[in-house]
């Protein structure tokens, strides 16, 4: 759950701490949930220039992926989870909640509350 007035965010009955820019991000997705926002759009509004480096915004999403717990989100073998059980059952997966769109941008799939 989002709170714009608050600038919270409550995941699992857990308020998680999401830095301003993921925040932004966050919202603007939600925003469009189910939809996709291109990556010019989410460059232009949450960081207010469609020429950032696409990078940038590539690993704000890795970020809040990883803060809403979004366990499908691909980690490298090296990543914060490497060598510690992510709690799923081995052979499962999940749809991400932040879908990524190649070559387009992205979308959140889960409907917001």
């Amino acid at each position: 759950m989002l709170d714009v007035d608050a600038h919270e965010v409550t995941v699992h009955g857990r308020t998680v701490h999401m830095p301003p820019r993921e925040f932004r991000l966050l919202r603007l997705l939600l925003g469009h949930a189910g939809r996709v926002v291109t990556r010019e759009m989410l460059l232009t509004e949450v960081w207010g220039s469609p020429d950032t480096d696409p990078n940038t915004l590539a690993v704000h999403v890795r970020r809040l992926r990883r803060r809403l717990g979004d366990q499908s989100a691909p980690e490298s073998p090296a990543g914060p989870s490497a060598g510690r059980s992510t709690g799923r059952v081995l052979g499962e997966t999940r749809p991400p909640l932040i879908e990524s769109i190649r070559g387009i941008g992205y979308r959140f799939r889960a409907h917001p509350s």
